[in-house]
């Protein structure tokens, strides 16, 4: 089956317009059903928070009302150009199911009801780094929408400069170490796999580790069943991590697509110890294809 239900979710931000482009470049070229959500935080979820303090509470709420209404204006301005752009009609009658639409969702709440809610009916969530994030940890969007919903999600790097870049998806690269998360990446990639015309499997492997030919070939039986023709791409990250070396290949290969399993370990465990999704997060310049 194929995408046809995508959730893009945009704060209206600039540096989230590389998530809008691919949203509105992978609707048309899928012919799907578009909602780009924009969430406002609750003013009055704050009451509680400040208590009985009025004028504390009053001047709290009316600034997040402020900051609410500027970034639900920015939001939508992008969203029009955009959608002007791809020539995808928004907000408009409905349209017939072999055409791609738009529609523009604005949602008053708490965020952790309201993504998992809405993004366990989509095929695809897009999303790029919350702006206000320093750190991937603190990306409270990514990590509601990669756990709580069962759907795969693809991580925009930030825009840079103020310009999206061009979306494309003709050289896709699939991180790949046979576990169960990698195998669900796998699954969920395959509408986009099947459309690309160069696709490379990675898998980084442990100075003098051998090889599976076992698993390779079972692995190989299952791409060719999908008609898809690859290789498998073992590099060995020696001293370094794998998420390095792996990263440093797909790049090295111009890949404009990486398609990986996403925390097999304990989100928490990567984030003390380190691991392959955390360096992937963090320092990734290409699209990411996150499955968990």
């Amino acid at each position: 089956m194929g995408i046809k239900s995508i959730l893009c979710i945009f704060g209206g931000s600039e540096q989230e317009l590389d998530a809008l482009n691919a949203a509105m470049a992978l609707a048309k070229s899928c012919s799907a059903w578009l909602r780009i959500l924009h969430i406002s935080p609750d003013p009055g979820s704050y009451v509680k928070l400040y208590g009985g303090e009025v004028m504390v509470v009053g001047a709290v709420i009316t600034a997040i009302e402020m900051k609410n209404a500027k970034a639900l204006a920015m939001a939508k301005q992008h969203v029009t150009a955009f959608a002007e752009r791809h020539q995808i009609p928004l907000d408009g009658p409905e349209t017939p199911a072999h055409h791609a639409s738009a529609r523009f969702q604005h949602q008053l709440g708490i965020m952790e009801a309201i993504i998992p809610a809405e993004g366990r009916l989509a095929d695809l969530i897009i999303l790029s780094r919350e702006v206000d994030s320093a750190n991937i940890y603190n990306g409270a969007v990514l990590i509601e929408a990669l756990f709580n919903t069962g759907r795969p999600v693809l991580f925009m790097p930030k825009t840079s400069g103020g310009q999206p870049r061009p979306w494309q998806d003709s050289t896709i690269g699939m991180a790949w170490d046979g576990s169960l998360e990698a195998a669900r990446a796998l699954k969920n990639a395959m509408p986009l796999l099947t459309q690309a015309e160069n696709f490379h499997v990675l898998t980084a492997r442990l100075h003098g580790q051998a090889a599976n030919p076992a698993s390779e070939i079972r692995l190989m039986e299952y791409l060719k069943a999908h008609g898809l023709k690859t290789e498998i791409i073992a590099v060995d990250h020696g001293h370094r991590g794998a998420g390095e070396i792996v990263l440093e290949q797909a790049t090295e290969l111009k890949c404009d697509l990486l398609v990986m399993g996403a925390y097999g370990h304990s989100r928490y465990r990567e984030m003390l110890l380190g691991g392959f999704t955390d360096y992937m997060l963090q320092n990734a310049n290409i699209p990411l294809l996150l499955s968990h």
